[in-house]
Formats: structure tokens, sequence, C-alpha cells
């Protein structure tokens, strides 16, 4: 079940959006930015449902803070009672995925988690397509590259490399199938 961790100083407004979001997914609450940030590490939510006007830390702000600390972008839904155009330009301009107005509408709100969540599903269907072989069920060379890159800058060890001379002769003698196979 995907997890969305909603911010909002306002105690009501975080068991309202719980309530409403809990009917699909697993939530999580923070009363503060500082709050959220924690919470953020230790829950890996797959989205952030968050205040735009907090005391201390503001919605803007914890959006940076949690790109920052973040491997993957997590979608980010701003809510505020602010009627201006400028903070939801500005939300948008930050990156926000989507940004809605209390009072909450159920409907509005899960069909707008929904659409968010749904797409995200989507994109990292398609990375994987174009980073996982077919055939074989492992990363191809590209993917393969960037992965040991990131894992040679941080780790220590041994890294064995196969180079198959002449493999086209495989396929020229025995068929696709069987070098299929014996790549398999």
């Amino acid at each position: 079940m995907q997890k969305i961790l909603i911010v909002d100083d306002e105690i009501i407004m975080q068991k309202i959006a719980s309530k409403i979001l809990s009917q699909k997914y697993q939530t999580v609450c923070a009363s503060s930015g500082k709050e959220a940030v924690e919470i953020f590490e230790r829950e890996k939510p797959d989205m952030v449902l968050s205040d735009l006007l907090m005391p201390e830390m503001d919605g803007y702000e914890l959006h940076n803070i949690l790109q920052a600390k973040s491997s993957n972008s997590v979608p980010m839904i701003f809510m505020t009672a602010d009627e201006s155009d400028e903070s939801e330009s500005h939300g948008f301009e930050i990156g926000a995925a989507d940004y809605i107005r209390k009072p909450l509408r159920a409907d509005i709100l899960l069909r707008r988690v929904s659409n968010i969540l749904d797409n995200l599903d989507k994109m990292q269907g398609l990375k994987q397509a174009a980073d996982i072989d077919s055939m074989t069920g492992l990363l191809n060379k590209t993917a393969a590259q960037r992965e040991i890159e990131k894992i040679c800058a941080t780790a220590n060890g041994v890294l064995l490399m196969l180079d198959l001379d002449s493999f086209k002769l495989v396929n020229d003698i025995h068929g696709h199938a069987m070098g299929d196979k014996i790549l398999i």
C-alpha cells in the first residue's frame, strides 16, 4: 500500500486529510516541517501532502529540504486556504506536483493523489523497462555503468567483468535461440 505523509500544523486538517486518504492509502502525519523531515527519513513515503503556511518552516522550505534528502523526487501536493495566484505559481515553479485549496473536498483530493501516484508508477515502469534487458533480466549497459559508478564511488571491493569474444559465431552456428539460452 502506498504511503502518504500529511503535514499540517492544524491537527483537525491532519485528521480530515488522513480520514479521506486512508480509504486507499497508508497515512502518517506530522505537525511541523521539522517533524515531517524526521518522519520522511524514517517512513520513506511515496508522496507528501503539505500545508503551505506553517510556523517555523513553510511548505516551500519543506519541499526543498525533502527533495535534497531524497535520491528520487518525491511528489508533493501543497494545500492551503491562501487564494493568491502567486503562492500557487511559486509552488509549481519549485516543483510541486499539484496544489489544492482548503477546505478539502474528499473526491478532488483522492482523484488528484491517485492521478499523481498512477503517473509515478507509470514513470517508474518506463524507467525499469529502459534499464533492464528483457531477455536476461539484468541491467543493460548504460544502467549497469551508472550503478557501477555509484557503487565504486562509495564502496570497496572487486569488480569482475566478462567479455564473450566471437559470440556472433554461436548465433550463426547454433541459432539465436541457443545464443539467448547461453546468455541467460
